[in-house]
């Protein structure tokens, strides 16, 4: 399984206007950096949301995911 793109809408510290997408996610190693409190944890426990619904804890969290499994496209 290799996501391609993430998008967070709602999810503990990210309210309506403060979306973000990560696009173009490399199959490989991919390294996400910054400044406490830019989300870096956030985007973790979304990972684990879109592989695993409902065990995070995060309240109400909404995101989407698109991926590919042996070259075959899902959102």
């Amino acid at each position: 399984m290799h996501f391609t793109d993430i998008s967070v809408y709602r999810a503990l510290g990210i309210q309506q206007g403060d979306e973000f997408e990560f696009s173009g996610i490399s199959s490989g190693v991919n390294l996400i950096c910054g400044p406490n409190g830019s989300g870096k944890s956030t985007t973790a426990l979304i990972i684990q949301e879109l592989l695993w619904p409902g065990r995070t804890g995060l309240e109400r969290p909404s995101a989407n995911g698109k991926f590919t499994i042996d070259n075959t496209r899902w959102s």
